[in-house]
C-alpha cells in the first residue's frame, strides 16, 4: 500500500468503471481488495459479496469508497486528479452528496494515514470543481448501514422503555425526594458522580497512555448507566467497556483482558473491604445472608455437567482445538495487564475510590432523611446488601437491589419508612438519573467514534 502512486489510483478507477459500466457493484472496496495480475495489471478483487445490475447510488458509493481510500493512502490532491483522468469532472462532483463516514468501510478508517478531517477535506477539494448553481441545487443524500451496533442500540433503546415504564413507580419516588433534606440529596448526587470518576481511573490505568483518551474513558463510564438499564448489574457496563477499548485501538483479545482485569480489580476490591470492614465493625451478617446449600448445589451441578461434557470425544476435541488457544491467550494477556504492580495499584485505587463513595451515597442519602449512622458500618451493610441484591437477573438488579437494601437496613435497626426512602433515592442517583445520562453520554461517544 505504501508504494501506490496516482497512476495506479487512475488504472484501479478504471478498472471500477469497466465493472460500473456493466451494472456490478462491489459494495466493499477496502485495502484488502486492491490487487494485481502477474503482470502488474491493476484489479479490484473480492467481488463476491457484490451485486449485479445495480443502480447509480450503488455504483456512487463504490467509487466513494475508491476514491476515499486512496485519499487515505497517496493524499487527497492525487486522488483527486486521479479520478478527474479517470472518470471526469462530473462524474466526480456528483459523488460530493455521498462523501460520507458511514459509507466508508471500517478497514479504510483503520489505515494509520487516516484523519478524521480527510472526508472533509476531500468532499470540499470536489466541490469546488463544480460551479455555484450545482453546488447550490445538490440535495443531501441520506446514507445508512446496517450494523450489530446500531441494532444492539435500538434493543437496549426498547428494553430500556419498557423497563421504565413498567417498573418506575412515580408517586413513590417523588414523596422520596420531596421529604429528602436538598442539601444531603445533592451530596448523593456528588458521591455518585465521584463513583463515575473512581471507575474512570480504574479503566484508565490499565490502558496504554498514547491509547487513552481521558475524557472518553469517564464517558464511557458514564454509558455505562444506560447499558445497565436493559442488562443484568456489572453486564452492561462491562459490555461498553468492551467496545471502548475495541474503538481505542486494542484487538479483541487485549480489550477482552484489559476490561476482564478491571472486572478483577474492582470485585477484589469490593469482597476485600466486605472482609477488611466486617472485621473491624464486629458485623456478623455473611451466614445468615448467603444460602450457602444452594451455592453448593449450584456448583456442583455446573462441575458434574462440564466434567459430562468433555467425557464426549467430539466435544473435547473441538474445545481442545478451538478454544483452548483462544483461551491461552486471553489469559496470558490478562496476566500481562495484572502484571503491572504501578497502574493495577492505580486501578485498586480508583475501584476503592468507586466503591467506597457508593457507599457512602447511601449514609448520604439516609442522613437525607433525619437518619444518622456510622458511615463506616452503613458502607459495609450497602456493599453487602447490594452485592445479593445485583444477583438478581434482572436489568441493573431492578427490583432485587431494592428489597435487598431496604430488608438489610431495617434489619440493623433503621425504620422501614427511612430506609425504603434512602434506597429510592440511591436508586433515583445510581440508576434512573444515570439513563439520560447515559444515553446523553453513548451518544457523544458515537459522535466521536469511540463506542
Amino acid at each position: 500500500l505504501n508504494t501506490l502512486t496516482q497512476a495506479d489510483a487512475v488504472a484501479y478507477m478504471r478498472y471500477l468503471s469497466v465493472a460500473s459500466r456493466r451494472g456490478y457493484t462491489h459494495r466493499r472496496i477496502t485495502p484488502d481488495t486492491l490487487a494485481r495480475l502477474e503482470d502488474g495489471t491493476a484489479v479490484i478483487a473480492g467481488w463476491l459479496n457484490g451485486d449485479n445490475a445495480s443502480g447509480p447510488a450503488n455504483t456512487a458509493l463504490d467509487k466513494v469508497q475508491l476514491l476515499v481510500l486512496f485519499a487515505a493512502l497517496i493524499g487527497v490532491e492525487p486522488a483527486v486528479e486521479a479520478a478527474r483522468e479517470a472518470w471526469g469532472d462530473t462524474t466526480l462532483t456528483a459523488l460530493a452528496p455521498f462523501i460520507q463516514k458511514v459509507a466508508v468501510p471500517s478497514p479504510t478508517r483503520a489505515l494509520e494515514s487516516w484523519d478524521k478531517q480527510l472526508l472533509k477535506g476531500l468532499r470540499s477539494r470536489i466541490t469546488a470543481l463544480a460551479d455555484e448553481e450545482t453546488v447550490e441545487s445538490a440535495e443531501p443524500v441520506t446514507l445508512a448501514r446496517f450494523s450489530w451496533r446500531s441494532m444492539i442500540t435500538m434493543l437496549l433503546v426498547i428494553v430500556a422503555v419498557v423497563v421504565v415504564f413498567t417498573q418506575l413507580k412515580p408517586e413513590e419516588i417523588i414523596t422520596a425526594l420531596t421529604n429528602a433534606n436538598p442539601l444531603m440529596a445533592v451530596v448523593t448526587l456528588a458521591f455518585g458522580v465521584c463513583g463515575w470518576i473512581g471507575s474512570s481511573i480504574s479503566l484508565g490505568s490499565l490502558m496504554a497512555r498514547h491509547k487513552r483518551d481521558n475524557m472518553g474513558v469517564f464517558m464511557s463510564q458514564v454509558a455505562g448507566g444506560f447499558a445497565t438499564v436493559s442488562m443484568p448489574a456489572g453486564v452492561g457496563p462491562s459490555f461498553v467497556n468492551l467496545q471502548f477499548l475495541r474503538k481505542s485501538g486494542y484487538r479483541n483479545t487485549q480489550a477482552t483482558a484489559i476490561m476482564s482485569a478491571a472486572l478483577v480489580v474492582y470485585y477484589a476490591v469490593y469482597f476485600s473491604m466486605l472482609v477488611i470492614i466486617g472485621l473491624f465493625t464486629g458485623r456478623n451478617m455473611f451466614s445468615g445472608a448467603i444460602p450457602t446449600n444452594t451455592l453448593v448445589i449450584v456448583l456442583g451441578v455446573v462441575v458434574v455437567v462440564l466434567s459430562i461434557a468433555m467425557m464426549i470425544p467430539p466435544l473435547r476435541h473441538w474445545v481442545t482445538r478451538r478454544l483452548m488457544p483462544l483461551a491461552k491467550t486471553y489469559i496470558n494477556q490478562l496476566l500481562d495487564v495484572l502484571s503491572q504492580p504501578r497502574q493495577l495499584t492505580v486501578s485498586c485505587l480508583g475501584a476503592l475510590f468507586q466503591n467506597a463513595t457508593t457507599g457512602l451515597a447511601f449514609w448520604a442519602a439516609l442522613q437525607a432523611f433525619g437518619h444518622s449512622s456510622n458511615p463506616i458500618e452503613t458502607t459495609f451493610v450497602f456493599l453487602l446488601a447490594y452485592a445479593l441484591g445485583s444477583a438478581v437477573p434482572t436489568p441493573g438488579g431492578l427490583g432485587g437491589v431494592e428489597a435487598a437494601l431496604t430488608f438489610a437496613f431495617v434489619a440493623v435497626g433503621v425504620p422501614q419508612g427511612v430506609a425504603l426512602s434512602a434506597t429510592l433515592l440511591h436508586r433515583v442517583v445510581f440508576y434512573w438519573l444515570r439513563i439520560p445520562l447515559g444515553a446523553a453520554a453513548m451518544k457523544w461517544l458515537d459522535k466521536h467514534n469511540l463506542v
